[in-house]
């Protein structure tokens, strides 16, 4: 398994996270700050 993080995002009601051409994806804020956010490729 492959992890990151990403420091120093400005805060916002929703994130989008886009890899390669797979599309986007996005979240609300509260789901963010409560870790309940897992992405996976395959």
């Amino acid at each position: 398994m492959c992890t990151f993080t990403v420091d120093d995002v400005p805060a916002s009601d929703f994130y989008t996270v886009e890899v390669g051409h797979r599309g986007e994806v996005t979240f609300i804020d509260a789901a963010v700050r409560d870790g309940e956010i897992q992405l996976s490729l395959g």
